[in-house]
């Protein structure tokens, strides 16, 4: 607490983080104590800086801090063989009136969560206090991190989420859920199916799904999960696909049909799709409102590009739409040759790229879709 208060009395517009991360080394050290975030995890740094729509855990930095941003400071310290962690978030010269409502919520959140650690409660209940406050006011939570204990290590147990329910423990079903879902898909998981009893995740036959589910066990604390593998039978999924698949209709405006469907002439637009592997039929709710929402957007002569392309089906509707150049890119092999496929069947020609952002990164688009998870 005492290193923020020297940070709060140089902290400003023209500041770099940077320096304000030499000044809490510094002062850390003097005072007996050992910078807490300083290589822990590889971190390459004291303080945790994260301006503006950055979260947690931004690394320090030589940008001047400039008027109207808003920005946390972490500070973690090692003393007398016990942690501290602290974080604030500063204002830097005159912010907005909407920055500062969301500012005062989330201070008031700490302390609607703060109320309800006391002798009897669950961390359900500290967790429904501060989501219930901010949802109240109109603002999310973050459900992808959370707070924790600390101790004689920096990150102990319990967990404690920003959502949950009342009278309920962190590993409780409905309150790990995105968590897990979130964590399953950065390490190495591809699919998620959310069931009355759980998720099934699907992952490649020859995946290390034990050693991803036991370090997530290990990570959070989740002793209560439970877990089962199976090895799917290969299926023909176009011919389950087929037995299934019905037209969309989007505001009489778009229609989303396979070749093998009869043509709709009362409707502006017919998109003909064949999705064989790959995401994007209209069917899922993004998809369908990314479509409704295009019905309203301006292509013509525009440069659009559409990331995570899928089947193509945003990338056939924009060059449907008079878009003069289109680029759809996905860095799936049946996604690359799925949308060459479709745009084929709808007649059209545009860019199709197998590979990430990197082989994209010198164009310029005026309008960017991106329907991916």
């Amino acid at each position: 607490s005492k290193t923020l208060g020297l940070i709060a009395k140089e902290i400003g517009p023209g500041v770099t983080t940077k320096y304000l991360d030499k000044l809490a080394e510094e002062y850390i050290r003097d005072n007996g104590g050992i910078p807490g975030f300083l290589g822990l995890y590889n971190f390459p740094a004291t303080l945790c800086v994260s301006p503006n729509e950055e979260v947690v855990h931004g690394i320090p930095n030589d940008k001047p801090l400039e008027d109207g941003d808003i920005i946390s400071v972490d500070c973690g310290v090692l003393m007398n063989g016990f942690y501290g962690d602290h974080a604030y978030s500063f204002e830097i010269g005159n912010i907005s009136k909407e920055v500062k409502k969301l500012l005062a919520i989330t201070k008031e959140s700490l302390y609607k969560g703060i109320e309800q650690c006391r002798k009897g409660n669950r961390i359900g209940d500290i967790s429904y206090a501060i989501q219930s406050h901010c949802e109240k006011e109109g603002y999310g939570v973050v459900r992808e991190l959370c707070g924790h204990a600390l101790g004689r290590g920096m990150h102990e147990d319990p967990a404690v989420p920003n959502f949950g329910r009342r009278g309920t423990e962190f590993d409780d079903l409905d309150v790990w859920k995105d968590i897990v879902i979130a964590y399953l898909s950065e390490n190495g998981f591809d699919s998620f199916w959310e069931t009355e009893s759980g998720i099934s995740a699907y992952a490649e036959i020859n995946f290390d799904a034990e050693n991803v589910l036991n370090n997530l066990i290990s990570e959070y604390n989740l002793t209560s999960l439970k877990w089962n593998k199976k090895i799917l039978e290969q299926i023909n999924w176009n011919q389950e696909w087929e037995k299934h698949f019905e037209p969309i209709n989007i505001d009489d405006k778009i229609l989303v049909r396979a070749d093998f469907h009869p043509e709709n002439p009362f409707i502006q637009e017919e998109i003909i799709i064949q999705p064989k592997m790959s995401f994007g039929t209209g069917h899922h709710e993004t998809t369908y409102l990314m479509l409704q929402n295009m019905i309203n957007i301006d292509f013509k002569n525009k440069f659009v590009l559409d990331i995570g392309c899928g089947t193509g089906i945003l990338a056939i509707y924009a060059k449907m739409k008079h878009a003069q150049n289109v680029i759809a890119i996905d860095n799936d092999q049946w996604a690359y040759a799925n949308s060459i496929e479709n745009a084929e069947r709808n007649n059209l020609s545009f860019d199709i790229i197998l590979g990430d952002f990197s082989k994209i990164q010198n164009e310029k688009f005026d309008i960017i879709l991106a329907n991916i998870n």
